[in-house]
């Protein structure tokens, strides 16, 4: 199996941060112990790590959460927001953990198989909801941010109206989408590899690595360094802590329960690989055919569809959010990737 595949879309800077190897001896805050405990019962009712960042803009009649990709903070949906303030009331959060806010604290033993940074978003996205007494709002995610938007669709049908996913998929793909990626791969990926690796990278590596990778998000070179920047200043220990939980969260098994309307948009990058047919097929491999789902495909743009063709990104969300026809996309119930979609 190989590794390089691992979050080809979505998280793509993880590409780099191994394929190189290391040579370095500093250890971030990431615990690589060989079979992590069952996460106890108590840990279910520990206090949610709220939402400790997020701005609010717009006048418009449709309420809206925007959700940046892990590594992220609410800044990167700053133009989208300026653009769309006659459509939608914003609200543009940052992550628990990102930008130097307060991580959820972890119990003595417990690991990223707990999920307890993903299901602590999850939660204190649910809780700014209730607590701000928003009316069912439209949920945007980025990346893994889109991820944890359709765990919150699944959890808490009943708090949005509808979500949108910019390349985020319900589960981290392998390299060939015709191969099966049980969990127990996905651990010994972690455990052998990824873990170590990441470990053993000095912080000038680190750093250098986010760089190097900056091609990978966005077109423009002088937005790729903005946004590498911002990855670089992320805490080392949490931001690796929910990277591991990207390549073991799974949530295929659930999207037939989804109960509001979902679009996925996904980027096509006009280099390097994957070839278009690649990305259809891990899109229709990943979604399946999920009840009101939309998919969308954007042609020449990286993981920041929002900066690579942002007019297209707004009118698709307006029609989404309209109830109406999202062109070139596909609905179920047919399957999705099943029609013709020209890359």
């Amino acid at each position: 199996m190989q590794l390089r595949g691992i979050l080809r879309f979505g998280t793509a800077l993880l590409v780099g941060l191994v394929a190189a190897g290391s040579r370095g001896q500093s250890e971030p805050s990431v615990p690589a112990t060989p079979t992590p405990p069952a996460a106890p019962a108590s840990v279910a009712k520990r206090v949610i790590t709220p939402i400790q960042k997020h701005v609010f803009a717009g006048n418009g009649p449709v309420p809206m959460i925007l959700v940046p990709d892990i590594g992220f903070d609410w800044t990167v949906w700053k133009t989208f927001m300026e653009r769309n303030g006659d459509r939608y009331s914003m609200w543009a959060i940052t992550i628990p953990g990102m930008d130097k806010t307060e991580a959820p604290q972890l119990l003595p033993g417990e690991d990223w198989e707990a999920m307890r940074l993903t299901i602590n978003t999850v939660s204190a996205i649910a809780q700014f909801i209730e607590e701000n007494k928003i009316d069912r709002p439209v949920i945007v995610g980025h990346g893994y941010g889109g991820h944890m938007a359709m765990r919150l669709a699944l959890d808490h049908p009943d708090l949005t109206r509808g979500i949108v996913s910019i390349n985020g998929l319900p589960v981290q793909m392998l390299a060939d989408p015709n191969q099966e990626d049980s969990l127990a791969e996905r651990r010994l990926i972690l455990r052998e590899s990824l873990a170590p690796k990441m470990k053993m990278l000095t912080d000038q590596e680190w750093h250098d690595r986010h760089y190097a990778t900056g091609f990978s998000l966005v077109t423009d070179g002088h937005r790729a360094n903005e946004l590498a920047a911002m990855l670089a200043s992320q805490d080392r220990g949490v931001y690796s802590f929910f990277l591991f939980e990207t390549i073991l969260s799974d949530i295929r098994p659930r999207l037939q329960e989804l109960r509001v309307p979902m679009l996925c948009i996904a980027p096509i990058t006009p280099e390097p690989p994957p070839p278009p047919q690649i990305v259809h097929l891990t899109w229709q491999k990943a979604l399946g055919a999920p009840p009101g789902a939309w998919l969308v495909y954007y042609p020449n743009c990286r993981h920041f569809v929002m900066d690579d063709n942002p007019q297209q990104l707004d009118v698709d969300i307006s029609l989404f959010v309209a109830g109406k026809d999202v062109p070139g996309g596909q609905k179920s119930p047919t399957p999705i990737g099943a029609g013709r979609i020209d890359p």
